[in-house]
């Protein structure tokens, strides 16, 4: 393929995906399935410390390997039936580590496989290499996030997660922290290595429907014109709603009731708020 920069990019149909760029921008794609079990459902990715890429396959309870030139390997001894290995990164020491739906999992670049259970209280998600030289990893279904030292002690964090967020994605940061998304409140957190968590928030969404002729004002919305806002996380957004001549306002649905002014918080579950104005009768 030459010379370049390449990344590989895992595909859900059982193919390794081997992408080269050259320096003129010009780019070229491989395909490799060759040696992937079929219906396996690749799932994590990871450079390994060998020089290879490592990944995981879902459904196949495996781990495999691809070199730079495509020749795949794939290891299912010593992982457990029913597993399913999601997440995948390095650690500290030389070794990967997976998460499977009970534990978590070491690989070596030999392949040999040891599983980590004690410690956990649900499955972990995604994991990776945290500044502290342990193993970070998410907890969707339990709201935490874990981490897990070299010697497989694990500690679980939960103080200063938000009930049902949902945490997913996970990395570690510049400033010596770990990061990571929580998928159902559209946040992103920091938690330091003594477990310390800080939340970030863009707010939520709020979409305004004006059903009728009439307009609503309030917090950046001058909807019809602009039917849309940012609710900034903390903040308070007040709606006010004005019928036009010959209309009359008939109340509010979604995230409010009733015919006084609108007053919502940045929560999640409010996406939408809908304005019915309805012609008067003489």
């Amino acid at each position: 393929m030459g010379s370049g920069v390449r990344w590989l990019v895992a595909a859900w149909l059982g193919v390794l995906l081997l992408a080269a760029a050259s320096g003129a921008g010009s780019s070229a794609i491989s395909e490799y399935s060759g040696g992937i079990s079929a219906d396996s459902d690749l799932a994590g990715l990871a450079t390994g410390p060998d020089g290879n890429l490592w990944f995981t396959e879902l459904l196949g309870n495996r781990v495999g390997k691809i070199t730079p030139a495509g020749v795949v390997t794939e290891y299912s001894r010593g992982i457990s039936p029913g597993s399913y290995p999601v997440g995948i990164a390095v650690g500290p020491d030389g070794n990967l580590r997976f998460t499977e739906s009970w534990g978590v999992g070491r690989i070596t670049p030999a392949g040999v496989v040891k599983e980590y259970r004690a410690g956990l209280s649900s499955g972990p998600a995604q994991i990776a290499a945290g500044p502290d030289g342990n193993l970070w990893f998410t907890e969707p279904d339990r709201d935490q996030v874990g981490k897990i030292t070299p010697a497989g002690v694990v500690t679980e964090y939960r103080t200063g997660i938000s009930a049902d967020s949902v945490p997913f994605g996970i990395a570690a940061g510049p400033d010596g922290n770990v990061w990571f998304t929580e998928e159902s409140l559209d946040t992103i957190e920091k938690i330091t290595p003594a477990g310390v968590v800080t939340a970030y928030s863009l707010g939520a969404i709020l979409g305004v429907v004006v059903r009728g002729k009439g307009r609503i004002t309030g917090g950046g919305i001058r909807c019809p014109a602009r039917c849309w806002t940012r609710i900034a996380s903390g903040a308070t957004l007040t709606l006010r709603a004005s019928a036009a001549r010959g209309y009359r306002f008939a109340g509010w649905s979604g995230g409010c009731t009733g015919l006084d002014t609108c007053t919502i918080h940045p929560i999640a579950t409010v996406k939408k708020i809908i304005a019915t104005f309805r012609k008067r009768h003489s």
